[in-house]
């Protein structure tokens, strides 16, 4: 009986399913009405085309790095290819550092910002291997730090090689301007951490250096400075009920 009255025309000659539309009934109706009646199938509306949403890559920044780095992309060959380009320029084999280690070596900035770039570009190798579409249809690319760099290179700014020669040098000045310790904190307002930096900067000496040297996101900052003076501002930042505050490596 239900199939009938489903399958069963008006004077117009519409099934029961168009006359719902037209009405904008409920799914669940329609849903209902097309099970009683196949006829119905030929008079629904055709389903809009998903929307693509558009892709943006993001690329990590200095603390992201870890010994085992790089182990499941080396065998990309483009991965291979930037490797060897990374031993002519750096002048050593980056891939020793992340494989093997140690920790300590990853920490020193010389060998960490490289090592965090040339992660972030094979990792996008990797993406493109297993998702061609989500690389090739990139709208938008961006970084944190030394992943800015990544970010311009996948948005073909400049090359790989160029953009290594870049990395290279940012690091060796951060180096000549040697901050011993940095922290990210977030969740305080810059005036909060400003004042922190100079309550770290008092606490230990006119020799001591604690300042912002990063604006990460709203709320969110790097602090860095000599070794004493970064270590009370974290514990003065904890105190102070940051969201976050933890040395980065």
């Amino acid at each position: 009986a239900n199939r009938e009255a489903a399958s069963q025309r008006d004077d117009c000659g519409r099934l029961p399913v168009k006359l719902a539309i037209d009405n904008e009934c409920s799914q669940e109706l329609l849903a209902l009405l097309c099970l009683a009646s196949p006829e119905a199938f030929a008079v629904l509306p055709p389903t809009p085309p998903t929307t693509t949403l558009p892709i943006a890559l993001i690329f990590p920044g200095q603390g992201s790095q870890y010994v085992g780095m790089l182990e499941d992309v080396k065998v990309l060959p483009a991965v291979r290819d930037m490797l060897q380009q990374a031993e002519a320029i750096l002048g050593y084999d980056l891939l020793k550092f992340c494989s093997d280690g140690p920790e300590s070596s990853l920490q020193d900035i010389n060998i960490c910002l490289p090592a965090i770039y040339i992660a972030g570009l094979a990792a996008r190798e990797k993406l493109h291997a297993e998702r061609p579409e989500a690389v090739e249809k990139m709208k938008a690319s961006a970084g944190l730090f030394v992943g800015e760099y990544a970010a311009l290179v996948a948005a073909g700014v400049f090359s790989f090689a160029d953009g290594l020669w870049l990395v290279k040098e940012l690091a060796e000045a951060a180096q000549e301007a040697c901050p011993q310790a940095s922290v990210s904190v977030a969740g305080l307002e810059e005036v909060q951490v400003r004042d922190l930096c100079r309550q770290a900067r008092e606490k230990h000496g006119a020799d001591e250096v604690c300042q912002i040297t990063g604006f990460l996101f709203k709320k969110g900052f790097a602090v860095g400075g000599t070794r004493k003076s970064v270590e009370e501002f974290l514990g003065l930042a904890v105190s102070s009920k940051a969201m976050q505050a933890k040395l980065i490596k």
